[in-house]
């Protein structure tokens, strides 16, 4: 059976299903966008302890597990990152009067933290006194300057004008937007995103 459509009813169907193809093109690059750009998380994997040839050592790590009370105190509105605990041996020495003096091995702890601006060490240790502590950045962590405000014009294909205001909430924008139609009547919208 053959239908004989109005030439405008198939204009119509053509362009709907190229505006639905359009927009599932479109949702399809979101979506890659979204995976792609994803943070992805350090791969914390419990490893060994290396002994290096200079007698440095390359410190095991434990995987992920609910940290313990720090052993110093952590500035407040600071986030504790990592923790390193390291048993030092200082080496033996002969005294004056000539008593071969062999000291007991001391813990150092540190600690990276996150506060605002940037990251920070701190050290300590329970059987002395930390002299001096030196943190140097070979790589420093971009911390992205963050815009959770937006606000703008729109004007829409009438030229009718609207005001919209945009807030972020982590990855979700919320906005609102107030559009003055050409009769003169006035219009809301409400606007929900995702932002990556």
């Amino acid at each position: 059976m053959i239908f004989n459509l109005p030439s405008e009813l198939l204009r119509r169907i053509y362009f709907a299903g190229a505006v639905i193809l359009l927009l599932g093109v479109v949702l399809a690059a979101f979506l890659f966008v979204l995976h792609v750009s994803a943070p992805k998380p350090e791969a914390v994997t419990a490893a060994p302890q290396v002994r290096q040839s200079d007698r440095s050592v390359i410190a095991e790590r434990k995987s992920v597990t609910i940290p313990t009370k720090p052993p110093h105190k952590i500035p407040a509105g600071a986030t504790e990152e990592r923790r390193v605990s390291i048993k030092l041996k200082p080496p033996s020495f002969a005294s004056q009067t000539g008593c071969r003096c062999d000291p007991a091995p001391l813990d150092v702890n540190l600690s990276l933290v996150h506060e605002d601006g940037g990251r920070r060490v701190i050290a300590s240790s329970p059987e002395g006194a930390i002299l001096t502590a030196l943190d140097v950045p070979i790589e420093s962590a971009l911390i992205p300057e963050s815009h959770s405000w937006a606000v703008g014009l729109s004007v829409g294909h009438d030229k009718s004008p609207g005001v919209w205001v945009e807030h972020d909430l982590g990855r979700f924008r919320l906005g609102v937007e107030a559009i003055r139609e050409r009769g003169g009547s006035s219009q809301g919208r409400v606007r929900v995103g995702w932002s990556w």
